[in-house]
């Protein structure tokens, strides 16, 4: 197939698309997106097929010392391949540089640069302003929408050391919807119940 040759704002494009990719499956911090190395921190196993891909923190790299270690999907792999196939290397400018996201010098982007970058890219895609850091906490929101109450998973994923950090953090914001919720259901179930009763007034009315 015949490969199209990227501009340097395409190729940021893609670099920007494979950081937000990484970020809303893995929900690291900025700090330590911008450190990924690859075959350091991205580690491969197996081949063809059986081919995996790992993200590989140790605990003196991570803020609390957590450890961290997490499967890529296959899907995210697919995007960080492409990345690195068609933008990465030309980002390279020219330098030796293992980063999976260079900058300008060859070494890994400054976290203010990287963070202005990727805010400004997903205002751009969705005409929503949101940092990397309000996203990361994003992810774990939308994960005790669909499983309420797993503050233990979102304990890990967003590597708290203690589980009442993550429940103080999410308690106010999800009792807020909670609350919301059971008002608006309230409501729903008072306007139903008039839309019924006229409807049945009406039958009535029809038939007399």
């Amino acid at each position: 197939d015949h490969v199209v040759e990227l501009s340097d704002h395409d190729r940021i494009r893609m670099q920007m698309a494979a950081a937000m990719a990484i970020l809303s499956r893995v929900l690291i911090r900025m700090e330590n997106l911008k450190q990924i190395r690859e075959n350091v921190h991205l580690v491969e196993v197996g081949w063809g097929s059986d081919r995996k891909v790992l993200l590989i923190f140790g605990e003196k790299e991570v803020k609390n010392d957590e450890y961290l270690e997490t499967l890529l999907s296959p899907r995210l792999v697919k995007v960080i391949d492409s990345y690195r196939q068609r933008a990465r290397l030309a980002l390279c400018r020219g330098k030796s540089t293992d980063f999976l996201f260079p900058g300008y010098r060859g070494t890994h982007k400054s976290a203010s640069t990287f963070g202005g970058q990727l805010a400004d890219f997903v205002f751009r895609e969705t005409g929503i302003r949101v940092t990397p850091h309000q996203f990361r906490h994003l992810g774990g929101y939308f994960h005790l929408l669909r499983y309420p109450g797993d503050y233990a998973s979102v304990q890990k994923m967003l590597g708290h050391r203690k589980l009442e950090t993550t429940i103080k953090f999410y308690t106010g914001t999800m009792d807020r919807r909670a609350a919301f919720k059971k008002f608006d259901d309230h409501i729903e179930d008072r306007l139903n119940e008039a839309e019924a009763a006229e409807a049945a007034s009406a039958k009535i009315k029809v038939k007399s």
